[in-house]
């Protein structure tokens, strides 16, 4: 058999929640779908067909799961490295409690540069922040698109080394 498959044909529990998460998933699109007010609109389109469509779409996802749970077929899950994983969520974290104290626009950089630690990216986000240093020899502004002069912060250079 190929690499990553079971050797012997059982059935795979995790496949049988997967489906449930996916069909309960499912029956809470459907419910919200039924309370929205279909007029019909154009060609008897209306603002409850998209949910409809996506919920019928995620039944077929739980049936064609199930299905593979019983053949056994599916590829082990590959061991996760915990490591990215604390990035992000660390980077969630900060960005919660950081934003109304911060504002969205640092706390959300706080996430992506955290999101990309996880990643192994953590080269371009020290040099992203190395291009963010404040310049004590600051150009007047306009002369480049990459200065911001910002009010109490003064002149920042971005996005130039």
């Amino acid at each position: 058999m190929s690499e990553g498959f079971p050797s012997e044909r059982r059935p795979r529990w995790a496949a049988f929640v997967i489906a449930a998460g996916l069909a309960g998933l499912a029956a809470m699109i459907l419910v919200d779908a039924a309370g929205l007010k279909q007029d019909g609109g154009y060609a008897g389109v209306g603002p409850a067909d998209v949910p409809r469509i996506i919920a019928y779409c995620l039944l077929g996802l739980a049936v064609l799961t199930v299905v593979a749970g019983l053949k056994g077929d599916l590829p082990h899950p590959p061991r996760q490295a915990p490591a990215p994983i604390l990035w992000i969520m660390g980077g969630l974290v900060g960005q919660l409690a950081l934003l109304h104290v911060a504002g969205f626009i640092l706390s959300g950089a706080l996430l992506f540069g955290m999101t990309a630690r996880g990643g192994g990216g953590a080269g371009a986000v020290l040099r992203d922040l190395w291009r963010l240093r404040p310049d004590s020899e600051a150009e007047p502004a306009g002369r480049t698109a990459g200065n911001a002069d910002l009010p109490g912060i003064g002149q920042w250079k971005a996005f130039r080394c």
